[in-house]
């Protein structure tokens, strides 16, 4: 699943898109206790997307409020604690763990 946040003034939106054709796509890392970022090949305004991997404690299949309020806190996040985070690689699983 793909979650595009948009921010105008205090509101929030979330676009959910799911996608089918990535299975054979991962991140460098198998674990992590903090949540990591990476570079994703999706563009916005020519720029590369920054995604973000969560750390396994943070189980999404408790219910929609608890995707609704770290969509939330992701919205509010400032760029320069997105560079602070821990940087992996965005690739093909074969290429990354061969």
């Amino acid at each position: 699943m793909l979650a595009v946040l948009t921010k105008r003034d205090d509101i929030v939106t979330a676009h959910m898109i799911y996608l089918s054709k990535l299975d054979d796509m991962g991140v460098s890392e198998k674990e992590n206790e903090e949540t990591i970022r990476f570079e994703s090949p999706f563009k916005f305004n020519g720029e590369k997307v920054v995604g973000l991997v969560l750390p396994r404690v943070q189980n999404l299949k408790k219910g929609k409020k608890d995707l609704l309020e770290l969509l939330v806190y992701f919205a509010d996040i400032e760029k320069w604690k997105l560079e602070a985070m821990e940087e992996v690689k965005y690739d093909k699983i074969n290429i990354l763990f061969s």
